[in-house]
């Protein structure tokens, strides 16, 4: 379990009235974040639950799901079987109680190289990265003076998924 709380790095957002909750980081950027399940058994070593984000241009406009067409807005986030654990998630995660992972949707296929290298910028409490799967990049947001390490990472994961 990362016991850092990384979600103390990030604020609401309340200069641009949504009707969904935006977040930003450090950087002042905007950026999508959403719990979308709890994690698995095998997961649960490095946090909690995971929060997705598109890539850094659809980011922008608000929350989206992992598994949704890009540009699905937060509306369709609590519901289906797993809606009450999303909503308490959630709020655990606002209220501080719980460790999330922060994780990029993006793809070699979706996001170029300059892209991905701004996602990582935009993200100054990433501790490491680790790729889950061809598609998906994890990132464990834990201590910032880590950041590098995290930075030079996602780098050679990108290039290698290229």
């Amino acid at each position: 379990m990362v016991s850092s709380n990384a979600f103390s790095n990030i604020s609401a957002d309340k200069s641009t009235q949504t009707p969904y909750d935006q977040w930003s980081l450090w950087s002042g950027d905007h950026i999508g974040l959403l719990v979308i399940e709890p994690l698995t058994e095998r997961q649960t070593e490095l946090a909690d639950f995971q929060i997705v984000a598109a890539n850094p241009t659809m980011m922008r406009s608000g929350l989206f799901l992992s598994d949704s067409p890009v540009g699905q807005p937060l509306g369709a986030v609590f519901s289906g079987r797993q809606a009450d654990e999303q909503r308490r998630c959630y709020q655990q995660c606002l209220n501080g109680q719980i460790t999330p992972l922060i994780v990029s949707t993006q793809t070699s296929d979706r996001a170029s190289t300059d892209e991905s290298v701004r996602w990582w910028q935009l993200t100054p409490s990433i501790a490491t990265s680790t790729a889950t799967s061809p598609a998906r990049l994890v990132i464990v947001a834990t201590d910032i003076s880590q950041q590098q390490r995290a930075l030079h990472h996602s780098q050679t994961e990108e290039r290698t998924l290229r």
